[in-house]
């Protein structure tokens, strides 16, 4: 059904399968909507938006979310695959993935531990291929903040995940709270190279930055998976700022700078003035 062509099709044909669904007794529910989730899956409802047949997919789950309002254990199935289809549809913008919204229908629904860790990952997952890195970084700390120092190795790959996505972020430029989570201080042992990137872009500057590179050659294209001008530009701005801090006067010296953050960003000094004496 999910590759049928005609994605008019599709949406009368889950909307029937929907309309018999609501129909189940209680007692049959749970195993008849989670054979229906199996089906409704990312490898089976291909497209982008409403008008595809993901979309239309999400559709009829959104339906079903709302119409089981009464059973929270199958609420929480079917946003599993609510979110995984959203991703598919890039349509994680139609559902409420607030951390708050989330800690609330974790409560509502008494989803275990695990059961939290699995679905902020779909979510976060969701939340990168929309382009809504901001909102990922927040649900990837919630997911981090679920771990002690007791558990916290085995959130390897989620903080290594989260370091990452923070780094690779243009619009992120503050990192110090990463340091605090348990699972990421973890990454001092398992994954050495990792933290020191992190703390590369906490208090480093470009010339550290080009250290880095020059030694680990390639750690930019292969771990963080960035074209390194995206970094080069955010450590530059980094190292400006850095500078802005230390010093509310600063005298502006091409030559001085060149070596550091280059003439185009003296701009990105907030609060600091200029002396153009050497221009």
């Amino acid at each position: 059904m999910g590759a049928c062509p005609h994605p008019v099709e599709v949406d009368y044909i889950l909307n029937s399968v929907c309309s018999l669904m609501v129909l189940v007794p209680a007692e049959r529910a749970p195993e008849v909507v989670g054979a229906f989730c199996k089906a409704i899956t990312p490898a089976h409802f291909k497209g982008l938006g409403w008008n595809s047949n993901a979309g239309h997919a999400v559709h009829v789950l959104s339906n079903l979310f709302r119409g089981f309002a009464a059973h929270p254990k199958i609420q929480e199935m079917l946003y599993r695959s609510l979110v995984a289809m959203c991703s598919e549809a890039h349509m994680i913008g139609e559902l409420d993935c607030s951390t708050e919204t989330l800690q609330k229908q974790f409560k509502q629904w008494g989803t275990s531990l695990e059961g939290q860790r699995d679905i902020l990952r779909l979510v976060h997952i969701g939340l990168l291929e929309d382009q809504k890195a901001d909102q990922a970084a927040k649900v990837m700390i919630m997911l981090l903040g679920t771990y002690t120092e007791k558990d916290a190795a085995q959130a390897r790959d989620d903080a290594i995940e989260c370091v990452r996505t923070a780094v690779v972020d243009p619009k992120s430029f503050s990192f110090d709270h990463l340091q605090r989570l348990c699972a990421v201080k973890a990454l001092k042992k398992s994954d050495p190279l990792m933290y020191s990137a992190l703390e590369l872009f906490i208090s480093g500057t470009l010339k550290d930055y080009r250290a880095f590179v020059k030694a680990h050659p390639e750690f930019v294209g292969e771990m963080l998976k960035v074209d390194e001008a995206v970094l080069l530009k955010k450590i530059r701005l980094l190292t400006l700022m850095t500078i802005a801090e230390a010093n509310m006067y600063v005298a502006f010296s091409p030559k001085c700078f060149s070596s550091e953050v280059l003439y185009p960003y003296r701009m990105f000094l907030s609060g600091a003035r200029f002396s153009h004496a050497h221009l």
